[in-house]
């Protein structure tokens, strides 16, 4: 199993150190970008991004929990990541955004919070990574939720490619791998 350690559940003050911890004990980096409108907190922006990116020699992954996924474009797509995670459930044209992601290289998969779903609808013409919410994004009380884990089955016998956040520990991992996740973000099991 790859993990991904998420840089914003860090203690951030110190960035180079924690950028260093990560590339020689992980190889990944997960980078959250978080509005303050889709979700009640903000991360980080343009040049806190481009710092991270600059720094690090881990593979990155890029989850945008944000309004206007577009406003992000231009910059990420200058880091190349490996993998762009963006929320449909409430953009109007979801193809237009992901297509405008595809169209520079960058790998679109589909993130969805505990409540939403997703079916292969008509507009994606590929089958995307899914990274699933096992806990309400930015919760202070982030916990796992044991019942989504039918969930979690769900889209692996589907044939996905699933990714998970939220509340990942050392436990629950062991019951994610069990299932066939093969990528998990952690943060606070790892930097607190």
């Amino acid at each position: 199993m790859i993990i991904h350690p998420s840089i914003a559940s860090s203690k951030s003050l110190n960035f180079e150190k924690t950028i260093a911890f990560i590339d020689d004990s992980f190889g990944y980096i997960h980078i959250d970008i978080e509005d303050g409108n889709y979700v009640p907190n903000i991360t980080f922006g343009k040049s806190i991004y481009n710092m991270i990116v600059g720094a690090t020699k881990s593979r990155i992954s890029v989850h945008l929990m944000v309004n206007n996924p577009l406003d992000y474009l231009d910059f990420i797509v200058e880091s190349k990541p490996e993998i762009v995670f963006i929320h449909i459930d409430h953009l109007r044209y979801p193809l237009y955004v992901i297509n405008a992601y595809r169209q520079h290289g960058i790998e679109v998969g589909i993130a969805l919070n505990p409540s939403a779903e997703f079916e292969k609808t008509y507009y994606l013409d590929y089958k995307p990574r899914l990274l699933l919410m096992l806990s309400e994004p930015d919760n202070l009380n982030q916990n796992f939720r044991e019942e989504l884990m039918t969930k979690v089955s769900k889209y692996i016998d589907l044939g996905y490619d699933v990714w998970c956040d939220g509340g990942i520990n050392s436990e629950n991992i062991k019951k994610l791998a069990a299932l066939g996740v093969n990528n998990v973000v952690m943060g606070r099991a790892i930097f607190e």
